[in-house]
């Protein structure tokens, strides 16, 4: 395509030239010839005389029957309403000489693939038909990092009978109908965003936990992804306070304390927030003494004193080199 208007002359010439394949991924598009308007007719103006067109289509999901409405090409004709597992048209109904052609005796209740082919073999596809079937959107619980956990809501919060329907749900609707889900993040973890692609935080569409949408087509996947950030340290720990003593230098026992990184933020430090002793934060520490192990020679680290749960509180209680003070 050579000029601003979108085509020339040049390029829709010749023989052999079929159709033209247009694809968006959202919105629509105009497809507008380049000169002496007409709309539809002028635009097929362009396309070898006799070329094969699908003019209209039309249905009727009761019966259920479809009508092809097409012009051009060479007869007899074939249609088809169906597709192969491979995606070739299934040609059920041949030697078809008049138009307009009505399908029947097709099955209930499915999408329907019209086509259209000619004795010449050039085969039109229409657009897929959706209106009859019951179509289908998958949502799904999508974790960035091992750790991190979530669950798909439907009806969608805070909905009256809204339920958690765990990691994965299908909505089943006809078309255009409107579904609304949430996605909860759980165990510390965050939501991130809605994508159409796993694990891609560059294709997130939108970052509101509640999204609503129309069933357009069927066996779609939409991906809530979650992460969680867990950062983890080294304690010495001890049942009694060990100011004092001899074990407080020993350090008999090490516990790798786990954290939640996503919640230590501007004046928030990692004594403002739950301890856990698994990486998946769900089992708080036991209650005890901790000293920080710290990673350089010759520096005395700070022992906290950590209450039990279900409210953990951190109380620092000195160093080991403390003195303890009698009366």
């Amino acid at each position: 395509m050579n000029n601003s208007c979108g085509c020339n002359n040049a390029c829709l010439s010749g023989n052999g030239f079929n159709y033209i394949s247009v694809t968006t991924n959202s919105g629509s598009v105009s497809l507008t010839e380049c000169g002496g308007g007409g709309g539809e007719i002028g635009f097929r103006s362009y396309f070898p005389t006799g070329s094969l067109f699908i003019t209209a289509m039309s249905y009727n999901c009761a019966t259920p029957q479809i009508r092809f409405n097409f012009t051009g090409g060479i007869a007899p004709y074939s249609a088809s309403i169906s597709r192969d597992n491979n995606g070739d048209s299934i040609w059920s109904y041949t030697n078809i000489t008049t138009t307009p052609f009505d399908a029947t005796s097709i099955p209930l209740g499915q999408i329907y693939y019209p086509a259209i082919k000619d004795a010449a073999g050039v085969i039109v596809n229409g657009s897929p038909i959706y209106d009859c079937a019951t179509l289908d959107l998958t949502f799904k619980i999508n974790p960035l990092s091992n750790t991190a956990t979530g669950d798909i809501y439907y009806p969608a919060l805070p909905v009256s009978g809204s339920q958690n329907r765990g990691t994965s749900y299908t909505v089943s609707g006809s078309l255009n109908t409107l579904v609304s889900v949430s996605a909860a993040a759980t165990n510390g973890s965050t939501f991130k965003g809605w994508s159409y692609i796993s694990g891609s935080l560059s294709s997130i569409f939108s970052t509101d936990i509640t999204i609503q949408l129309p069933l357009t087509n069927t066996g779609s996947i939409i991906y809530a992804l979650i992460e969680k950030n867990v950062i983890s340290s080294s304690f010495c720990y001890y049942n009694a306070d060990p100011i004092g003593t001899v074990a407080c230098d020993a350090c008999a026992v090490t516990s790798t304390v786990y954290m939640n990184n996503n919640l230590i933020t501007g004046s928030t430090n990692y004594t403002n927030i739950n301890w856990y002793n698994n990486e998946s934060l769900t089992t708080l520490v036991s209650a005890g003494y901790y000293k920080l192990i710290s990673s350089t020679e010759g520096i005395d680290s700070p022992i906290y004193q950590v209450s039990a749960g279900p409210t953990q509180t951190k109380t620092l209680v000195g160093y080991c080199n403390d003195t303890i003070l009698t009366c």
